[in-house]
């Protein structure tokens, strides 16, 4: 009968020496992607996108809509030629003169106060027209959308470029921590039309973008408010950001001499304190301040 001598196996120190080479060829096989830049990433757009293409013709043509409304209830006030009225004679009455003392400020606008009546040099029967008004202070059919899910690199300038191929964008807030300035992941965009909004809730409920599926919600006239908008945060200079930086300066200010005394002197009340409940508990311990 042959015997079958078992296999020596290797120590334990040649298996470690054998485990740092693999482990070297493993880090040095495996070479790291570049990082993606958040400029490099491209927004989808109604030229590259089908389906944008169809919700952009949808709410141009609802804002033209609009727009032709807007511009038919603006006209021109019809013209009443004035009525002659015989004077009626009446008794004067007798009144004591009083004296009163105005200010300047109330002169003022006293005799503004016809200001804002339209007169028009050129043609008489124009006057008292009404002046047309700016797009964007017109605020009578407003929408806001509540955007949730919004995925990192979706900022407000992005937000903008992408919301204004479907209507006219007159407000917009993407909500920020106070302390880092970092992106809270909601957002708030005002339209101005409430059907173009409505159009824009529908269509992008659910729009997958940068692998993130984006919830849109148009608020109910109840909830509408423009206290929404209010505290925009910028993001190079948060308000947590601000107030470290002007606590660190207080901080590391050269102090007056008055500053010192004050502080030595605050310093010492709380020490003598400490000191006589130590004292109380049997133990002798001095702190000296400088």
């Amino acid at each position: 009968m042959k015997v079958v001598k078992p296999k020596r196996q290797p120590a334990p120190s040649f298996l470690e020496k054998k485990s740092k080479k693999i482990s070297k060829k493993k880090v040095v096989e495996k070479v790291p992607a570049p990082p993606v830049e958040d400029s490099a990433v491209e927004l989808p757009s109604v030229d590259t996108d089908p389906a944008l293409k169809q919700i952009a013709k949808e709410t141009q043509e609802v804002e033209k809509q609009e727009l032709a409304e807007d511009a038919s209830e603006v006209q021109e006030p019809e013209v009443k030629e004035p009525e002659v009225k015989e004077p009626e004679v009446q008794e004067p009455e007798v009144r004591e003169k009083v004296k009163v003392k105005r200010k300047d400020s109330l002169i003022k606008k006293k005799g503004g106060a016809d200001e804002s009546n339209y007169l028009s040099i050129s043609n008489p029967s124009e006057d008292d027209k009404k002046i047309k008004v700016p797009s964007y202070s017109y605020k009578k059919n407003r929408g806001i959308l509540y955007i949730s899910h919004v995925p990192h690199g979706f900022f407000e300038k992005q937000m903008g470029d992408f919301f204004n191929q479907f209507g006219t964008v007159t407000n917009l807030r993407l909500a920020r921590s106070s302390k880092t300035g970092q992106s809270s992941g909601y957002a708030f965009i005002e339209f101005k039309y409430s059907e173009v909004a409505k159009v824009v809730s529908e269509t992008m409920n659910n729009y997958l973008m940068f692998n993130k599926i984006m919830k849109c919600e148009m608020l109910p006239k109840e909830r509408m408010s423009q206290a929404v908008f209010m505290n925009k945060i910028n993001p190079s200079k948060p308000p947590g950001l601000l107030r470290r930086r002007a606590s660190k300066k207080l901080l590391n200010s050269v102090k007056s001499v008055a500053e010192d005394e004050k502080r030595i002197k605050k310093q010492l009340s709380k020490l003598s304190k400490k000191q006589k409940q130590l004292a109380a508990a049997g133990i002798d311990y001095t702190v000296e301040v400088s």
